[in-house]
């Protein structure tokens, strides 16, 4: 095989060592920005959800108050206000 000095094999390891690094960089970029994109839909996804879930509980909540208003003025039972739509 090739006869190399052990100094020279040193220096030449470190080499394709930078290379090997730098060669990696944008690969290790690209992993990185996938993966913060993941997490930020995941996170937007997540708050999305709840504002769901506060609208629906504001609206559950007027919901109540309405049909409680309305037994209180007309005198009819929420369940046969739900059952009677007409």
């Amino acid at each position: 095989m090739y006869n190399i000095d052990p100094e020279y094999l040193s220096i030449y390891i470190s080499i394709f060592s930078l290379i090997i690094a730098i060669l990696s960089l944008p690969i290790s970029y690209l992993i990185s920005l996938k993966t913060i994109r993941k997490k930020l839909d995941e996170s937007e996804h997540r708050e999305n959800q709840q504002a769901i879930k506060r609208v629906m509980e504001s609206i559950n909540e007027f919901f109540l108050i309405f049909y409680s208003t309305v037994e209180d003025i007309v005198k009819i039972n929420r369940h046969t206000f739900n059952a009677n739509p007409g």
